[in-house]
């Protein structure tokens, strides 16, 4: 079940890197545990016509900032987009420095790569605005689409129960079964 408001951003980003022949980034903020990361793997589905797969980075303990840019530039090149999942990569406290150089590196690869997209789920938009703010400094605005961050909004409330349904199906149930009306 598509999250309209949600899917609707997620259209004008696409639409952004399509004009600029160019990837982007953007954050994606929500409160923990609101389904971030399940809705950008969902983009595969929703979108299965301009993206071809959704690539989560591995956790910092197996590839540090520093070596993201490499790791990003050895993905296959596509017609269809690549979207990079930065779930998990949060971090409140940052050696600016560090991330002015991953960011710096980040942008010149986003330049080149017109198939990859960088989706970074976030709860704190303080962390978020600060990365934003160094990227610009960086690199200036390319990097981003027409917005650099959206708020998750989900599902709106009038379409859960068709999501309750959904979720009975899988267990061969129906409302009724469940008690629930």
């Amino acid at each position: 079940v598509q999250p309209e408001e949600d899917v609707e951003a997620i259209k004008r980003f696409l639409a952004a890197a399509e004009s600029s022949s160019q990837g982007k980034i953007l954050f994606l903020t929500a409160p923990s545990g609101t389904g971030k990361s399940t809705f950008v793997h969902s983009l595969e589905i929703f979108f299965s016509d301009r993206v071809g797969e959704v690539v989560r980075l591995p956790p910092p303990h197996e590839l540090a900032v520093s070596e993201i840019p490499a790791f990003l530039a050895k993905l296959p090149i596509h017609s269809k987009f690549t979207v990079v999942n930065f779930d998990g990569r949060e971090a409140p406290y940052f050696n600016e420095p560090e991330y002015q150089t991953f960011l710096g590196a980040l942008n010149g690869l986003l330049r080149t790569r017109r198939d990859l997209l960088v989706i970074w789920p976030v709860t704190d938009a303080t962390f978020s605005a600060k990365l934003i703010q160094l990227l610009e400094q960086v690199g200036g605005r390319s990097a981003f689409g027409i917005a650099p961050q959206i708020q998750l909004n989900g599902i709106s409330k009038e379409r859960f129960v068709l999501v309750l349904e959904k979720l009975l199906q899988v267990a061969n149930w129906r409302l009724e079964d469940a008690a629930i009306s």
